[in-house]
C-alpha cells in the first residue's frame, strides 16, 4: 500500500480560538477599565462643576466672599457664617473645610481644625492656584492619609472637591472649598453606567469573537479542503508518472507474452491447456490494471457526453455473461427505466460500472447474486450494485475508495478510487452499504439529463 499523507503542523482554528481569545479579551478589559474611568471623570467633573458654581453663587451674592480678605469686618463675618449655612444644606455632605489662601483652615464643620494649617495637600495647592479639583475613592484610603480627614466615617464611597474662590468677573484665589461628600446616588449611577460598560463590552466581545470564529473556521476547513486536493493532485502526479512508466515498459512485452501463448495454445499436446489459459488471465488481468492506472491519470481530460444507463448496463451485462457463468454467479438486472440519461464519458463511465459488477463477482461465492439496478429519483439517476457475498468489514469502508487501498491479496487499489473519481468528475456521488455476512451494495447518484 503506498500512500502519502500531508498534514498540518498545526490547527488555524484552534491557535486563533486561543489566541484571539486572550488578545480580545485583554483589549477589552482594557477598553472597559480606561471606558469606565473615562465616563466616572466626567460625570464626578461634570458634579464638581455644578458644585462650583453653586458654591460661587453662594458666596458672591451676597458679597461674602471678601470675608477671605477681610476677617476683622464683622458684617462680613456675619455673611460668611450664613454662606457656611448653605454649604451645610448640600445633600450627602461629610465634612467640609474652607482654606484662607495660605493654607490655614479658616472654618470647617469639624471646629478642632479651625486654624490648623494641613502641609503636603497637593490637591489643596492645585485648589489654590485656580485649578477645580475632583477625588474619588473609599474614605479609609483618605483617612489614613490626609489628617484633615481624621474621624470621618471610613469604608464609604467619596467624592472630594476643592472649588477655588473668586469673586465675580475676577481670576484672584481668595481661598478654596474642600466639600467631602458621600454620594449614594452618584455612587449607584456610576456603578449602573460601570456594570452597562462592562456588560455590552463582554457582549461585543462575544458577538466578535463568534463572528471571526466562524470566519476562520470557515476558512479553516476550505484549507483543509484544498490540501486535501493537492494531496490527490501529488498522488495523480505519481500515478501519471508511474502509468507512464509501466504502460511502456510491460505493455508491448505483455501483448507479445500473450501472442505467444495464444499460439502455444493451439498445440495442446506439448503445453497444458489449463496452464495456458490461466497464464492468459494473469495477462488480461495485468492489462486491466494499467489500462485501470492509465484511465485514473487521464480522468480530467475525458470529453462529457450525453449516455444512456439503461443501454449501457444490458450491454456490459451481456459482455460479462460468460465471466457470471464461468463464476457460477447468478445475474440479476433490472434496468428497464425510461430515458435515464446522464452527462459522462460512455467508455469511462462503462469501466467503472464493469469494476464494481467484477468485484461483485469476486466477493461472490458460487451461486450467489449480482444485482445491477436503475432507477430515476427526482432529477438524480440511481444506480445500484449490490452482491450476496461476504461483505466488508466496518473498520474498512472509510479507507475503501482511497488510492491504492485494497482488501484484495492481489488487488493494487485503484479501481474503487478510480470509481469515486470518474463519478464526482461527472457531478455524481458514490456510497457503499455493506453488512458482514449478507453481501454490500454500491450506490451512484448522477444529475440526470
Amino acid at each position: 500500500m503506498l500512500k502519502r499523507r500531508l498534514v498540518p503542523p498545526w490547527s488555524l482554528t484552534r491557535r486563533f480560538a486561543i489566541a484571539s481569545l486572550i488578545v480580545m479579551g485583554l483589549i477589552t478589559v482594557a477598553f472597559s477599565a480606561l471606558l469606565s474611568y473615562y465616563v466616572t471623570d466626567l460625570m464626578l467633573r461634570r458634579e464638581g462643576q455644578v458644585t462650583r458654581e453653586f458654591v460661587l453663587n453662594i458666596f458672591g451674592f451676597d458679597g461674602s466672599a471678601g470675608y477671605f480678605v477681610d476677617q476683622q469686618d464683622e458684617a462680613l463675618a456675619k455673611l460668611f457664617l450664613g454662606s457656611t449655612l448653605h454649604l451645610q444644606g448640600v445633600p450627602d455632605i461629610e465634612r467640609i473645610n474652607i482654606y484662607n489662601r495660605d493654607s490655614t483652615v479658616l472654618w470647617s464643620t469639624d471646629v478642632s481644625d479651625i486654624g490648623r494649617r494641613f502641609s503636603g495637600n497637593p490637591e489643596l495647592d492645585a485648589a489654590l492656584r485656580g485649578k477645580l479639583v475632583v477625588e474619588r475613592g473609599r474614605s479609609d484610603a483618605a483617612a489614613s492619609n490626609k489628617p484633615e480627614h481624621q474621624g470621618i466615617r471610613t469604608g464609604k464611597y467619596f467624592v472630594e472637591t476643592y472649588i477655588p474662590i473668586t469673586r465675580p468677573g475676577q481670576s484672584e484665589v481668595l481661598g478654596v472649598v474642600e466639600l467631602y461628600k458621600a454620594p449614594v446616588v452618584l455612587e449607584q449611577a456610576i456603578r449602573e453606567i460601570q456594570y452597562a460598560i462592562w456588560l455590552s463590552a463582554f457582549f461585543s466581545l462575544m458577538l466578535l469573537y463568534f463572528c471571526l470564529y466562524r470566519i476562520v473556521h470557515k476558512a479553516d476547513l476550505q484549507l483543509q479542503s484544498q490540501n486535501e486536493r493537492l494531496l490527490k493532485s501529488e498522488a495523480l502526479a505519481m500515478v501519471g508518472e508511474l502509468t507512464g512508466a509501466i504502460a511502456h515498459n510491460i505493455r508491448n512485452p505483455l501483448a507479445s507474452i500473450r501472442s505467444t501463448v495464444e499460439l502455444a495454445a493451439d498445440q495442446p499436446a506439448a503445453i497444458d491447456a489449463e496452464w495456458l489459459s490461466m497464464m492468459i488471465d494473469d495477462a488480461d488481468r495485468i492489462d486491466r490494471m494499467l489500462t485501470e492506472l492509465v484511465t485514473f491519470s487521464h480522468i480530467d481530460d475525458l470529453p462529457v457526453a450525453l449516455v444512456d444507463i439503461a443501454v449501457l448496463i444490458r450491454s456490459l451485462v451481456e459482455g460479462l455473461q460468460v465471466e457470471f457463468e464461468r463464476n457460477g454467479v447468478e445475474l440479476a438486472c433490472d434496468a428497464n427505466v425510461a430515458n435515464p440519461c446522464i452527462r459522462a464519458d460512455r467508455t469511462l463511465f462503462a469501466q467503472v460500472l464493469r469494476i464494481l459488477i467484477v468485484n461483485g463477482i469476486e466477493a461472490s461465492a458460487p451461486g450467489a447474486r449480482v444485482t445491477v439496478r436503475a432507477a430515476v429519483s427526482g432529477a438524480m439517476v440511481v444506480i445500484k450494485v449490490s452482491d450476496t457475498g461476504a461483505g466488508i468489514p466496518v473498520d474498512r469502508l472509510p479507507r475503501l475508495f482511497e488510492l491504492f487501498y485494497s482488501t484484495k491479496p492481489q488487488g493494487m487499489g485503484v479501481g474503487l478510487a478510480l470509481a469515486r473519481r470518474a463519478v464526482e468528475r461527472f457531478g455524481g456521488s458514490i456510497r457503499v452499504e455493506s453488512v458482514l455476512g449478507q453481501g454490500s451494495s454500491f450506490i451512484i447518484e448522477m444529475p440526470g439529463c
